[in-house]
């Protein structure tokens, strides 16, 4: 054999091991041949920004319709794959640091942006048999950064372009409002909370061989499976498809910041038939200065759990609180006679993003507790008990309550957080017709080392405030009657 001969041979057996080291797509990627787009925004899928999601969805199938992977269709049911698009997330160093303040030494310019998003490959309806396993998973500044690192995902992996195969066009996407989604607050899905049974996920970026037959628990993902044991709340099981939920534990590895990385948990529904209109169910995002610890994951969510029962039980606080905690008799006016006011407490998207759930439900309960001191004569939604929310409400909403548990007039509180105050609580009273009564605020301001503070003076002064209006338009009290006076015989 000459030299020629066997340098020939040599570079053949080097690219044949170098091709057997290449990472094997998953069985349902390689054999795709159409995907469908979702896009949310938001922490809860169905309580979203609808013009954002538009845009980012319009962004990555317009990416992915360039590297002609797959054919672009509009109904998930009939797709091999679908991209999930999700949007929201805020960068963690806007929570560290001012943007007054200089930039670390180390931390690159891009940490700052705050339009991050995470892109998540599943099965299709058209896939034989449908799981919630993610299939490939990123973090990207943007939409169409997530499509073009999927489609180098594939490039690097061997996938073969379907080449001068006919191909449909369908509009680039439809408008996010035509999407038929319930509207839901920022309370954990009644789903999560009963569901018994988890199987659980843990993937870095570029996840090892880009499939589920991955081991499930990598390096890391211990810590989170050691805190959902501790936590005792789920049963951890090895079937996705017997599952009530599928948990997935992202870890984003920055390799300019020795150490640092994102962390998200997406829950899926399990078993083997999808929602689109809420997938996933929940997502936590660790980006409150625990960027080494996975766990924190599983403590975050729990906060939301925890919160999200408290707030029940909390909800049906007014029917308890009509009466005054005197013991002396009361007399009280037929319901058709007696005035009522229906109070609705919610929470600005601002205290949400900068804020606790416990601080939004101590008000709450501050407020409920007040007002039945006062004896302010409270309507209760009998339906439902609602008397809250985490997210935006329609005024009409509101009154709709309002008048189903025949309310003569309507308190309407918002919590906030403002940029340079702790608290901000902002009470309007409003008649049935939606004309406003009145109006009180009440500001915490800058002062005192933690939002307890905050919370104690701005409560106090809005106590201070609504005084003057107890028993007022808008805030009816229980008459109390005197005891009648025993007859001389």
């Amino acid at each position: 054999m000459t030299v020629r001969t066997q340098i020939v041979v040599l570079l053949l057996l080097l690219s044949c091991a170098r091709a057997a080291d290449k990472p094997k797509l998953p069985d349902q990627v390689f054999a795709a041949k159409t995907i469908a787009v979702i896009a949310h925004v938001g922490r809860v899928p169905a309580a979203s920004d609808l013009k954002r999601e538009s845009k980012l969805k319009a962004e990555a199938e317009k990416e992915l319709r360039k590297e002609r992977y797959f054919d672009v269709v509009s109904d998930p049911d009939q797709a091999d794959l679908v991209l999930l698009v999700l949007g929201g997330g805020e960068s963690v160093w806007k929570e560290l640091f001012s943007p007054s303040i200089l930039l670390p030494p180390g931390i690159p310019p891009r940490l700052w942006d705050t339009s991050e998003v995470i892109g998540v490959v599943v099965s299709g309806g058209q896939q034989p048999r449908w799981s919630a396993v993610p299939l490939w998973v990123s973090e990207e500044g943007t939409a169409r950064s997530v499509s073009h690192n999927f489609h180098d995902y594939l490039r690097k992996r061997g996938k073969p372009r379907p080449g001068a195969q006919a191909r449909t066009e369908v509009p680039e996407s439809q408008p996010a409002e035509e999407r038929q989604s319930p509207h839901r607050n920022a309370d954990v899905p009644p789903e999560i909370l009963s569901a018994k049974t988890v199987s659980f996920l843990y993937f870095l970026r570029d996840w090892p061989e880009g499939s589920p037959d991955a081991p499930r628990v990598g390096p890391g993902g211990f810590s989170v499976a050691e805190s959902l044991e501790r936590w005792g709340r789920f049963a951890l099981i090895e079937n996705p498809e017997k599952a009530d939920l599928v948990f997935a534990v992202y870890r984003d590895w920055w390799d300019d910041v020795d150490d640092l990385g994102r962390q998200a948990l997406l829950i899926f529904r399990g078993g083997q038939r999808p929602d689109w209109a809420s997938m996933p169910q929940w997502m936590e995002n660790s980006d409150d200065r625990e960027l080494w610890r996975e766990s924190h994951l599983v403590q975050l969510l729990r906060k939301d759990i925890e919160a999200t029962e408290r707030g029940s039980k909390l909800s049906i606080a007014p029917e308890q609180s009509t009466s005054p905690p005197s013991a002396a008799p009361i007399s009280v006016a037929s319901t058709g006679d007696q005035p009522k006011v229906f109070v609705f407490v919610q929470r600005s998207d601002r205290h949400a993003k900068y804020s606790t759930p416990e601080v939004f439900h101590d008000v709450l309960n501050d407020l409920l507790d007040y007002l039945k001191t006062k004896n302010v004569a409270i309507a209760v939604d009998e339906v439902g008990g609602r008397n809250h929310a985490h997210a935006a409400t329609p005024l009409d909403t509101i009154f709709t309550i309002a008048r189903g548990a025949r309310a003569s007039s309507v308190m309407y509180v918002v919590v906030d957080r403002p940029l340079t105050q702790w608290l901000k609580i902002t009470v309007q009273c409003f008649e049935m017709n939606h004309k406003q009564l009145w109006q009180e605020e009440a500001l915490s301001g800058a002062g005192g080392l933690t939002n307890r503070h905050g919370f104690e003076v701005a409560t106090n002064k809005l106590h201070t405030q609504l005084d003057k209006r107890v028993g007022q338009d808008g805030l009816p009290i229980v008459p109390i009657a005197k005891e009648p006076v025993a007859e001389k015989q």
